[in-house]
């Protein structure tokens, strides 16, 4: 991406839950999070157009399956929360920051599903044969990059080289060096 819009680009690590503050104080120019639309996020950034899709998924530990209780581990303040409480309200959410922290409730038994991005934890799954896929939902949403709202200068300029990486067949390329199918 930097390479297309002809930048030059310093990549800085951000918890998702800064995301909305360092974008809103200029603090990154943009964010590459696999950010998803909602409303409240809208009151704060724009976003690019969509740069991939990705699946999510209920991950238990082998064997244990859907069945495995009530105890759903999940990455704070973001749309996979949010779909948990509409659609588990009973459920007891165990809201966790990183990915890795996710997966280890499930695997020593602080939690009995993780609720994850499919592709944030790929690599992570394939080298842990204690973990198993229990359930996958397709939510159906684009992911994007956000900006602060007043950038709609450099996201025109990023949606331009977004569609010039795909266009060139650069993104598949890319998707498929680290992944086994297509994103």
């Amino acid at each position: 991406l930097c390479r297309e819009l002809k930048a030059e680009c310093e990549i800085v690590p951000v918890e998702f839950s800064e995301l909305f503050n360092v974008l809103e104080n200029r603090e990154v120019s943009f964010a590459v999070m696999g950010i998803s639309i909602t409303p409240e996020r809208a009151r704060h950034i724009i976003f690019s157009d969509g740069y991939y899709r990705t699946t999510s998924i209920f991950v238990s530990r082998a064997g244990t399956g859907m069945s495995a209780g009530g105890r759903l581990a999940v990455q704070k303040d973001t749309v996979l929360e949010n779909y948990l409480r509409n659609t588990y309200p009973d459920a007891e959410l165990i809201r966790l920051t990183e990915y890795r922290d996710i997966l280890s409730a499930v695997e020593n038994g602080e939690a009995d599903l993780a609720f994850v991005d499919a592709l944030a934890v790929y690599g992570y799954l394939l080298d842990n044969t204690g973990l198993d896929i229990a359930e996958t939902i397709e939510l159906d949403e684009a992911l994007c990059i956000g900006f602060n709202k007043n950038d709609n200068k450099l996201r025109s300029a990023v949606n331009e080289a977004l569609g010039q990486i795909r266009k060139s067949g650069e993104h598949e390329s890319i998707s498929r060096k680290y992944f086994d199918f297509s994103i």
